[in-house]
């Protein structure tokens, strides 16, 4: 208050004026923040829905991780931020804070999500070699999420199931038994995952094996009655016998032969 006093004659005069009162600063307020995300596809958003504070809390997105790896400094934006989930087969979890911040503290927002794994159905291609006897199938492509089980779940020879003669896990291998004749081999290889099932398939002709023919004969005469016998045959394919010759006297008797092996040929009587 200031006062003044004049003091004259005949009169005096006093006169008071009051001061203003002085400006109190205004109280602050500690941050209170919400923030909440949004998942698209693989592309994340952190969103600020609300923040208050005296004076204005500074916002930033503090941390940002994936599977517990720091990915914080590939997230754009300053709020709201993004960041793309990169592509995986697995199902990935992916956590993140923002912090708002003033002269009277600070305050957290979090959260996270769980992004499932890619999904695709297999596509398989396979082949198989032979070298001799032995088939050997390998797979040459695969593709599928999650990454697709792989099986060689048929294999058959001639029409007979040959699967647990199989040695391998991929490629597998199987070895032809000897045989004179021709066989035929046919397989499939399956590829399976929780969006599907594909198939590949694929077959060989096996010659059989060759050998040229080796042929051992005998006879045996009883009375007039000459009979001839194979005593051991080998070859491949099995040959094909026949008796080719029978002379008497250097004269054909071929066509009086009887039977198909042994053979039967009755020497005619003679004086001689």
């Amino acid at each position: 208050m200031i006062s003044l006093a004049i003091n004259s004659h005949p009169a005096s005069f006093v006169a008071s004026l009051d001061a203003p009162a002085p400006t109190e600063p205004t109280p602050g307020v500690a941050p209170t923040l919400t923030a909440s995300d949004a998942l698209t596809g693989r592309d994340l958003s952190i969103l600020i829905s609300g923040v208050s504070g005296t004076p204005m809390p500074s916002v930033a997105l503090t941390a940002l991780s994936l599977d517990g790896v720091d990915v914080l400094a590939e997230a754009t934006g300053t709020g709201p931020w993004t960041y793309t989930i990169p592509s995986a087969a697995i199902a990935q979890s992916v956590a993140w804070t923002v912090t708002a911040t003033n002269s009277e503290g600070t305050d957290t927002a979090s959260g996270s999500e769980t992004i499932a794994g890619d999904q695709a159905a297999p596509s398989i291609t396979a082949t198989d070699s032979l070298t001799g006897r032995t088939l050997s199938i390998s797979v040459t492509d695969l593709t599928g999420a999650p990454v697709p089980e792989v099986t060689l779940s048929t294999l058959t020879l001639d029409g007979i199931d040959m699967l647990s003669e199989v040695t391998g896990t991929g490629p597998w291998t199987y070895t032809v038994p000897s045989s004179a004749d021709a066989q035929d081999i046919a397989w499939t290889v399956t590829a399976t995952n929780a969006e599907g099932t594909d198939t590949a398939s694929g077959s060989e002709t096996i010659a059989g094996d060759q050998a040229a023919p080796s042929i051992t004969a005998t006879d045996s005469l009883t009375g007039r009655t000459l009979s001839i016998s194979v005593t051991d045959l080998t070859g491949a394919p099995v040959p094909e016998v026949t008796l080719s010759t029978l002379t008497l006297d250097g004269i054909d008797m071929l066509s009086e032969v009887t039977g198909t092996g042994p053979w039967t040929y009755t020497v005619p009587s003679s004086a001689d």
